[in-house]
């Protein structure tokens, strides 16, 4: 009984993407736009608006991927 629990997982990952995913991506988008012209001259900004892509904007992605799938949260 356990072991069929994808649907739930599913739904708790629309929700993350619903309430959390969406607007922490759509941040990260508009802070990636605004540090990534400094990234060709400053390191720390170039970090930090690599960080913002690999992290920050495929956030969504990531939570639509693992909501289709019903992967386990933990």
């Amino acid at each position: 009984m356990a072991a069929n629990c994808g649907w739930l997982w599913s739904f708790v990952w629309l929700l993350v993407l619903l309430c959390l995913a969406w607007p922490l991506g759509i941040v990260a988008a508009v802070l990636y736009a605004v540090f990534s012209p400094f990234a060709a001259c400053c390191s720390p900004c170039k970090d930090f608006s690599d960080f913002l892509m690999d992290h920050g904007i495929k956030l969504p992605f990531t939570a639509a991927q693992n909501m289709v799938h019903g992967r386990s949260g933990c």
